[in-house]
């Protein structure tokens, strides 16, 4: 784990039964790992990765690739990595591993999309934090004047 691991995974791809939003369902379905659990050992945040370039690539919180940008291994189609949706996972989850990696340039731009996201959600949270306060503080003046 953390530096003493044998074996860095970021940037690799493979395929995972990802979960549906509702947790009604599933699909089988790429991920790239981005990031790896410093607490339990064999947990790896992944990145979901789908096929529908035309309707996400618009979005800031995706990069889409093509098999241009892999350093090892082969996807069939152009694809796009979902920077917005994230879930952490155990490797026994993994149904098929080392399926391709990411080049070192194309995994930079993915993180540049992570920190942008983080960004823009800690503005938000910064936001609502400065709303949630004014209110606060407009409900105690009239409390005090009442």
């Amino acid at each position: 784990m953390g530096l003493n691991r044998i074996e860095n995974r970021i940037g690799e791809i493979v395929f995972l039964n990802f979960p549906f939003t509702d947790l009604k369902g599933s699909k089988i379905r790429p991920a790239l790992i981005i990031g790896e659990s410093e607490i339990s050992e064999g947990d790896y945040i992944v990145a979901y990765i789908t096929t529908e370039v035309d309707r996400y690539s618009w979005s800031e919180f995706a990069v889409p690739f093509s098999e241009k940008v892999l350093s090892k291994g082969v996807l069939k189609y152009k694809s796009v990595i979902r920077v917005d949706k994230t879930i952490l996972v155990h490797k026994d989850q993994f149904l098929r591993e080392k399926v391709a990696f990411l080049t070192k340039e194309k995994l930079d731009e993915v993180y540049r999309h992570i920190v942008r996201a983080c960004n823009q959600e800690a503005i938000k949270i910064q936001l609502n934090f400065h709303d949630s306060y004014n209110i606060f503080r407009d409900y105690n003046n009239r409390l005090s004047i009442g």
